[in-house]
């Protein structure tokens, strides 16, 4: 059922107009955020933690926000086949670009390190039409059909994808061919991370951007990517986080948990997080 959705997502994004298309999918958010109790509840349980000082209303505001911003992300998922350079050139910002330069230039590769903001998905293609040799680790569906339709959609614009389950030998051998890893460093989906206070309360954060950086001396920039507007959409790279030989792996990931937490509470309607994130 899950792919036939996706296919039919698909084809609609591809045969309206861009706004139409973005109108359509506001129309569908409204109406899951009205609806779907369950999903409502658990975006502003996720919001008040972060925003504890927030009254309801305001709570509720933002929860529509990120159902809205999720809707808008997968309008431009759905229509990764119609989009190309001059797409990129148009319609994104990279702040910062010249950190992930830098750090390529001293040939050890990069873990670029993201989280699930703006549209991380759309944010690869784009560095992988740029010319970037990205490689990204993804999470398997269960529905093989669902994970076929993901990695074709990937796969079609240059990026290199890498099942979690067995990452990491790929991933050094990318990082050893001075390659772009790219990772998402806000949620873990085993419990081999480490416990920190993330956002007001303890959460298990993954350290596998730690694990690479320390084993491979690759250098770990930040790519934080949020949407301005309707249909731009901008990434922010800020200094690479170097990695010191005697640093243990804890401090490390507590270093780029407070990068991410910090935009995070910056701007918490574009973190398209739809579980109880601390009940998980």
């Amino acid at each position: 059922m899950n792919y036939l959705l996706y296919k039919l997502g698909e084809f609609l994004a591809c045969i309206l107009p861009w706004r139409l298309a973005y109108g359509f999918s506001i129309i569908l958010a409204n109406l899951q955020f009205t609806f779907s109790k369950k999903d409502r509840e658990s975006v502003i349980n996720n919001l008040r933690i972060i925003l504890p000082d927030e009254d309801e209303k305001v709570l509720s505001r933002k929860a529509k926000e990120v159902f809205i911003n999720f809707g808008l992300y997968l309008v431009e998922f759905f229509r990764f086949s119609r989009i190309d350079r001059k797409y990129i050139d148009k319609h994104f910002s990279i702040c910062g670009r010249e950190n992930i330069d830098n750090a390529l230039k001293k040939g050890k590769g990069v873990v670029l390190l993201a989280a699930h903001m703006g549209n991380w998905e759309l944010s690869g293609m784009a560095l992988s039409l740029l010319g970037y040799p990205l490689m990204v680790i993804a999470l398997d569906h269960k529905n093989p059909r669902v994970n076929n339709f993901f990695r074709k959609r990937r796969e079609s614009k240059g990026i290199e994808v890498v099942s979690l389950g067995v990452a990491i030998k790929q991933c050094y051998k990318g990082l050893k061919e001075n390659k772009v890893v790219a990772l998402l460093g806000d949620r873990e989906f085993g419990d081999s991370g480490y416990s920190l206070d993330f956002l007001g309360r303890k959460k298990i954060i993954p350290r596998g951007a730690a694990v690479l950086a320390l084993r491979t001396g690759a250098s770990i920039v930040p790519a934080l990517v949020s949407r301005q507007g309707l249909d731009h959409i901008k990434i922010d790279c800020p200094p690479a986080l170097e990695v010191r030989q005697d640093e243990s792996e804890l401090e490390i990931v507590k270093r780029y948990a407070r990068v991410i937490e910090d935009r995070i509470r910056k701007d918490p309607s574009q973190w398209l997080m739809f579980r109880e994130f601390w009940k998980e």
